[in-house]
Parts: structure tokens; C-alpha cells; sequence
């Protein structure tokens, strides 16, 4: 697609926290989901996964304001101690953390003899055709759904 954007984020910790595969996922997940929802502006990536020697990790990628960084590691450090013990291996945590981003999606529109064609620049694939730019636009985003973030309202005839 285009280059492959890369920035530092100062405010950014990221890394993984290491438990014992005995404790299990449907836990860690319990947990990941308990941090998320307390700090959900706070938590840019969250996840759990399989590690070496069968042990588990909830990763993360977590914004911080000040120096906050040392206090959130000391904070959740604590926590996971108390809570699960030996089974609590350790952690892999730092900051500044470096991002490397695709770029945009771009998006054309041309107008046809009879219609507005929409496809993405750089991308094979077809042109979603539409009678104004608005729908011919619509076309593009519902059949290439897995490129958007996208919620759509309820379809309810009554509304116009």
C-alpha cells in the first residue's frame, strides 16, 4: 500500500506479564478484562497468549501521563503478586515504545458515463458502483467491511 509509518510514543508502556500455564487462560482473561474495563482510555492493546515452556502472558500496550509508567508497573507488580504467587513468573515492561503503523487507507471516487465508481488506491479489487458518491461510497465500505471499524444503526424501515 504506501510506506510504513513508524513513531515513538513517549507515554507508552508496553510489554507482558508471566504466569505459570497451571493458572489458565479463562483467569488471565478474566483479569485482562477486569483492567480493561477500569482503564479503558488507558489500554491501546490488551491480549493473552501462549509463551514458552507452556507458560501464558497478558500483553499490553498502556498510555501513561508524567511518569506515571513506574507507578502503573509497581501498581499492577503488586497485584499479580498478592494474587497468584510463584505462579506469578515475572514481566517484560518498558518505555518508550515504537509503533510501526500502516498508512491510511485511500479511498477514490471517479465518476462513470452513469454512475460514481469508489475502489481503494492500491488495492486490487473491484469498483463499488452507486448512482451518487454517498452510496457509491456505502458500497465500497459494506463489502470491504474488514477494512473499517464500522457499526451500523439497526435496519428499521420506519426510519428515514
Amino acid at each position: 500500500m504506501g510506506k510504513v509509518k513508524t513513531s515513538v510514543n513517549t507515554s507508552m508502556v508496553s510489554g507482558g506479564w508471566r504466569f505459570e500455564g497451571k493458572v489458565g487462560f479463562e483467569v488471565l482473561l478474566d483479569l485482562a478484562e477486569e483492567w480493561k474495563e477500569a482503564e479503558r482510555d488507558r489500554y491501546v492493546d490488551l491480549h493473552v497468549r501462549k509463551c514458552n515452556k507452556g507458560q501464558i502472558v497478558i500483553g499490553f500496550k498502556y498510555l501513561f501521563e508524567g511518569n506515571d509508567h513506574k507507578r502503573f508497573f509497581h501498581k499492577v507488580t503488586d497485584q499479580l503478586k498478592r494474587k497468584f504467587g510463584n505462579d506469578f513468573i515475572g514481566y517484560d515492561v518498558s518505555s518508550p515504545t515504537w509503533l510501526i503503523q500502516d498508512p491510511p487507507v485511500k479511498i477514490v471516487v471517479t465518476r462513470g458515463n452513469t454512475d460514481f465508481q469508489a475502489r481503494l488506491e492500491n488495492h486490487s479489487g473491484l469498483s463499488y458502483h452507486g448512482g451518487s458518491i454517498l452510496e457509491a461510497l456505502g458500497n465500497l465500505v459494506l463489502m470491504r467491511c474488514d477494512l473499517f471499524d464500522l457499526t451500523l444503526p439497526p435496519n428499521n424501515s420506519s426510519q428515514a
